[in-house]
């Protein structure tokens, strides 16, 4: 795929067009080098919702929990705020309002589950260069989580029982 990009035949905007992150988490063997270059190179597709109605982190849920693993902690690390996490837990309305987080707790359980969202989380939150600033958005994340309907209640669930001081992280910003 490197030297198809390097000789012009193989184009960023291929990767959206063609739903390519979503046909690497639609496989039974999860192809971990073909996804991160694809999403290294277009991230913003990994928030791209395909002709089924269903994101790439949705799809995942449907393969090995290594899969779900890597594209999860891809999709934190390029949007480690709102858009991340809202991805978890966005609605997806050609199944019914299901979360890829209600299906990836259905598949492997929740126990399981939040493990492998608090290691990752855990993981992104120590890479955290300004903790004020990651405190700040995390309270943004909570109050637009709540306010979006397709957003499931989930989201806030998980936000407040992870950080509860992120109502008053966002009661003293309104202060301000």
């Amino acid at each position: 795929m490197q030297d198809l990009r390097d000789m012009g035949y193989f184009f960023k905007t291929d990767v959206s067009e063609y739903d390519l992150l979503w046909h690497c988490c639609n496989q039974f063997v999860f192809p971990e080098k073909r996804f991160q270059f694809l999403a290294n190179w277009d991230p913003e597709a990994l928030l791209k919702v395909n002709r089924f109605g269903e994101t790439p982190i949705f799809v995942s849920t449907k393969m090995p929990v290594e899969g779900f693993r890597s594209v999860l902690g891809t999709l934190l690390r390029y949007f480690p705020e709102k858009k991340g996490i809202h991805s978890l837990f966005q609605k997806i309305k050609s199944k019914d309002n299901i979360t890829p987080f209600t299906n990836a707790c259905t598949r492997w359980g929740p126990a399981e589950v939040m493990a492998i969202l608090e290691t990752t989380l855990v993981e992104h939150d120590r890479n955290a260069d300004d903790r004020s600033r990651h405190l700040r958005n995390s309270a943004a994340a909570f109050l637009s989580a709540a306010e979006n309907d397709d957003i499931s209640l989930d989201c806030v669930y998980f936000e407040l029982r992870r950080r509860p001081h992120i109502l008053e992280t966002s009661r003293s910003e309104e202060h301000t």
